[in-house]
């Protein structure tokens, strides 16, 4: 497997910028001072600081300046633990300023173009994916046929690559590129790491590679603003918004038990052309079958074209509902007659059958008449003892409780 490499390319830090020339930036020979790593003279007149500001199990391991890629900032991450869940984030966080060199006051730079390359996967689901967050205001442009997935949130542009691995560290795979870009900014925050399985002591190297490759861009075709599961007993509410689209022919909602491997669970029709807040949700009914756990969701953002890009993942934790809570039987024990009344967790009933304690059944009932949520069984023709009573509504949900007959 090649060691884990993310190319993170920063381009364009200039204030006076012309739509025509996106200048190169020359990161050489940082000096360490105070916790500061800076870098001198990116472009004339202006200073870049790099500072850590925040770690989750990764530590700087050292500043690789070689000659491989130059110009580049290249930082060796350790992680610091073995982590065994595929949803584990490892990360280090870095704040890069921007510095006028004569008054050493931030200094606003007029755009930013900060294009990622080489974010790719080990070759196989089983391990880890490369991420980067990206700190907000900004906007997104994809990148010729590229396989890195995109979302962002109020305070991050999120970007997730997929499972294959390129064997170049460069611009020539642009399946594993994408950029973003900031306007009139002189601080930019960004987290590089991993989502998944890593092993402790694993040192991985991560490059800010300063150049345009503005040459390779296509516009995105869809902004998504939010994406979240939450709880909706007994089922999951998937939310989620864009503030543009444009040739967009629906949304895939896939799950998955791991965090890598997705099914389909449902689709939802795109509005398709639109640059206005639309709002999407959709009720996974199925997830109510399910044993208990924590299940994670990911949009499949599908063109009309058929091209797809994939949304960052989120997740939920699902605790089936008991037979006492899906419905009651009483008075318990019985005598002639039993009352059983529906949660609201339980759609139609469609299947109601009573078994002896051996197992055999002894009382069968196929669409019920039901008053409301209620129905009123008659077993006086049962034998004292004991029995089971089962529910099944129309989605498949099923439910058994013991009652004993008087």
């Amino acid at each position: 497997m090649k060691r884990l490499l993310l190319l993170v390319s920063l381009v364009a830090f200039v204030s006076n910028l012309s739509a025509q020339s996106t200048p190169s930036y020359r990161f050489r020979k940082p000096i360490l001072e105070t916790g500061i790593w800076k870098f001198k003279s990116v472009i004339s007149g202006v200073d870049a600081h790099v500072t850590i500001t925040g770690s989750k199990n990764a530590s700087l391991d050292r500043i690789d300046d070689s000659t491989a890629f130059a110009y580049a900032w290249q930082p060796n991450v350790r992680f610091t633990n073995r982590t065994t869940n595929v949803n584990d984030t490892s990360y280090l966080e870095f704040t890069i300023r921007f510095i006028n060199r004569s008054t050493l006051l931030p200094m606003t730079q007029s755009k930013v173009a900060a294009t990622i390359v080489d974010c790719d996967g080990p070759g196989n689901s089983s391990t880890y994916r490369e991420f980067i967050r990206a700190s907000m205001p900004g906007t997104v442009n994809a990148i010729q046929s590229s396989t890195i997935a995109i979302a962002n949130d109020t305070r991050w542009m999120y970007f997730k690559s997929g499972t294959t691995q390129f064997s170049n560290i460069d611009t020539i795979n642009t399946g594993a590129m994408a950029q973003i870009n900031y306007t009139n900014v002189n601080t930019i925050v960004m987290r590089v790491g991993v989502l998944g399985r890593v092993n402790a002591s694993d040192v991985r190297q991560f490059s800010f590679y300063f150049k345009s490759f503005g040459q390779t861009l296509t516009p995105l075709p869809v902004q998504l603003n939010a994406f979240d599961v939450v709880k909706l007993e007994p089922n999951a509410l998937v939310k989620w918004s864009t503030s543009s689209e444009e040739h967009i022919k629906q949304f895939e909602i896939t799950r998955s038990m791991d965090g890598v491997n997705f099914q389909t669970v449902g689709i939802v029709p795109a509005v398709g052309f639109s640059d206005q807040v639309i709002d999407y949700e959709f009720v996974d009914a199925t997830l109510q079958n399910l044993s208990a756990g924590t299940y994670f969701y990911q949009l499949k953002i599908v063109e009309s074209s058929q091209k797809t890009y994939l949304s960052s993942v989120v997740s939920v934790k699902h605790a089936p509902l008991s037979a006492q809570q899906l419905f009651s039987v009483y008075p318990n024990p019985a005598i002639d007659k039993m009352q059983l009344d529906l949660n609201e967790a339980l759609d139609q009933v469609i299947i109601i059958t009573i078994m002896d304690a051996n197992g055999k059944l002894v009382k069968n009932m196929i669409d019920p008449s039901m008053n409301g949520r209620s129905i009123e069984i008659d077993i006086q023709d049962l034998k004292s003892g004991l029995y089971f009573i089962d529910v099944t509504d129309i989605n498949g949900v099923s439910a058994t409780q013991k009652f004993f007959k008087r």
